[in-house]
């Protein structure tokens, strides 16, 4: 009796409901291409099927450049140790060895390590020769005597800025 004589109202609600159902299901659809496209592009493309296979490629390619970073620590320790021999200081000076001489045309040169051990070089130059002479220097000292051109040149090697 209530279904018969209320036939028409239940069937235009049932309408109007399906409707409503059938505009959320539109909206929804929207909001999930939405969301797809914000997960594809947190993703990175199409190119991964699920959050797990992109976090352990991501998490071995971490993998990968943690142990190149190693390899470049270790790498670079060894060349500091051998830039530590390498010159690094240098301090010059031009004298007039002889006063009868008209020009500085000797020299004195320091070329020092990270460690101020190395050489003194000095060319004393005269009218008609020239002479050079090197000695070493160990920790900023020589076992043979220097002269005053020679220590000059090496406390302006020592003086020098070491960049390491």
């Amino acid at each position: 009796m209530f279904i018969t004589e209320n036939q028409m109202w239940i069937l235009m609600s049932t309408a109007l409901f399906c409707l409503l159902l059938f505009f959320i299901l539109v909206i929804q659809g929207f909001k999930i291409r939405k969301w797809k496209k914000k997960y594809y592009k947190m993703m990175g493309g199409k190119d991964f099927k699920t959050l797990e296979e992109m976090l352990t490629k991501y998490n071995h390619q971490v993998s990968n450049i943690l142990e190149n970073v190693e390899e470049i620590l270790d790498r670079q320790k060894r060349v500091d140790e051998k830039l530590d021999c390498t010159v690094q200081k240098v301090g010059m000076v031009r004298y007039n060895a002889f006063h009868d001489m008209g020009s500085d045309l000797s020299y004195s040169i320091a070329l020092l390590d990270g460690r101020d051990d190395g050489v003194v070089i000095s060319a004393i130059h005269g009218r008609d020769f020239c002479n050079t002479y090197a000695k070493p220097v160990i920790k900023g000292e020589s076992t043979y005597k220097l002269t005053a051109e020679e220590i000059l040149a090496m406390d302006r090697a020592k003086k020098q800025t070491v960049y390491i």
